[in-house]
């Protein structure tokens, strides 16, 4: 029995070594849009689309405006974006178990299509848990006339 213990321990600890336990940014993607304060206890603050591409001032400050009350929105601080040089594009996901995320945007200019695409990676772990992400990135400015993507 004590084998037995020893073993599925092992296993368990083996599995989650091999999970990648950072989210991860690829393709066009310049940064993740950081916002100080904001983490998955007061989501209900901002009410953020399940995707979305922002590509100007206006549409930036309907989506991240505040609609809390309480302290915990009060610690949001929303940044400034220079949308002359940059868009902004959300891909929620909520999963049960701990996920991490492979962000990925391509940019095809002939077909004037941007995917962004992201891959769940999950580890196996013994605790039920849930995770949530709005995957919020800047990427270079994407004009109008170009068709978004999400998978």
């Amino acid at each position: 029995m004590k084998l037995r213990s020893i073993i599925l321990f092992s296993l368990v600890l083996i599995f989650n070594s091999c999970c990648n336990e950072s989210n991860q940014n690829f393709g066009f993607i310049i940064c993740e849009l950081n916002i100080d304060g904001f983490h998955i206890s007061n989501y209900h603050c901002l009410n953020l689309p399940d995707t979305a591409c922002i590509r100007d001032s206006v549409q930036f400050s309907k989506i991240f405006k505040i609609s809390g009350t309480d302290s915990d929105c009060e610690k949001i601080k929303i940044p400034e974006i220079d949308f002359e040089k940059y868009s902004i594009l959300i891909n929620h996901k909520f999963d049960k178990g701990k996920k991490f995320y492979q962000r990925n945007v391509e940019i095809d200019s002939l077909n004037k299509i941007v995917t962004y695409l992201i891959d769940i990676e999950s580890c196996m772990i013994l605790v039920d848990s849930e995770t949530e992400s709005y995957n919020i990135v800047i990427v270079p400015k994407i004009d109008n006339n170009y068709k978004i993507d999400y998978k």
